[in-house]
């Protein structure tokens, strides 16, 4: 990755040097994963979740990310392991704002 100008460097090369193994990039997105995994953490010990769905560049960018976040997550969770929410990736990619937004609405009209 040295090679590129700095100019030149956005997520999508940052995700090829990741795939192909660059450590600097390996060690940066594992580091922002670890981050995510303590903001997990403090969420899950706040609302107390069955189920944490995770999505989005970041998380698909490449299992190290993922993997990360949730052993952190794990890691810094209270009472883990007697409790211990299901940790798991998203399927709905790019529909899952409009998804979560209608089942709101759905959810509004219930009478």
């Amino acid at each position: 990755m040295s090679d590129i100008s700095p100019d030149h460097i956005n997520f999508a090369t940052l995700i090829n040097a990741l795939a192909q193994g660059d450590s600097l990039v390996q060690e940066q997105f594992k580091e922002t994963a670890a981050y995510l995994g303590i903001g997990l953490a403090n969420l899950i010990n706040t609302i107390h979740p069955e189920y944490v769905i995770l999505g989005g560049p970041l998380i698909s960018a490449h299992p190290l990310v993922f993997d990360t976040a949730i052993e952190v997550a794990k890691k810094n969770t209270y009472h883990y392991p007697k409790y211990s929410p299901v940790f798991t990736q998203g399927m709905l990619t790019d529909e899952a704002v409009a998804t979560g937004a209608a089942i709101m609405i759905l959810h509004e009209w219930e009478i």
